[in-house]
């Protein structure tokens, strides 16, 4: 059984591990090792998840999810933030899960959270990149639709981002 929570301080490490693990299957055959390793540093850090979790508890609405097997192992998180009040809408930030966990259903519980949670929200949307077909093929099924592209570079690399959209109401 997979349970879904707010993730708290004690989960960082797990958080990490799993990034880093969801980071190698799903992008080294498009990324090189040392920018997977660059950003995972950056956007995983201690004081980077520390604050991002802290910050979190203050929410009304956890916004920050991990799902944790019965024996306490973290196998995913997810991540959505507030994108525009006016229009109610959030982008998620984040939805990996373990590779050794992937089609468990973990993903899909923790999105099913942020529909149920996120009453008011009226558009979630998820950047991915044109080549991650793992991530694709889980929003097309999730009702996703691509709204937009973009090009973005990071740590000196480009890559075309797809931003899906799922519409409510």
């Amino acid at each position: 059984m997979i349970t879904i929570r707010q993730a708290d301080i004690s989960d960082i490490q797990q958080i990490q591990s799993v990034a880093s693990a969801a980071w190698l299957a799903t992008y080294q055959s498009f990324y090189s090792l040392d920018f997977i390793q660059a950003f995972l540093r950056r956007a995983y850090s201690d004081e980077s998840l520390l604050q991002s979790i802290e910050r979190d508890k203050r929410q009304p609405v956890p916004l920050i999810l991990v799902a944790v097997r019965e024996d306490g192992g973290l196998i995913g998180y997810g991540h959505v933030q507030l994108d525009d009040a006016k229009t109610a809408a959030y982008e998620l930030m984040r939805l990996y899960v373990h590779p050794d966990h992937q089609r468990s259903g973990a993903g899909t519980l923790l999105f099913e959270r942020y529909l149920t949670t996120l009453t008011s929200m009226q558009c979630l949307f998820a950047w991915v990149e044109k080549e991650n077909r793992i991530g694709r093929d889980f929003y097309e099924k999730k009702g996703f639709a691509v709204a937009e592209e973009m090009l973005e570079t990071m740590l000196g690399h480009s890559t075309l981002l797809l931003r899906y959209e799922l519409k409510r109401g």
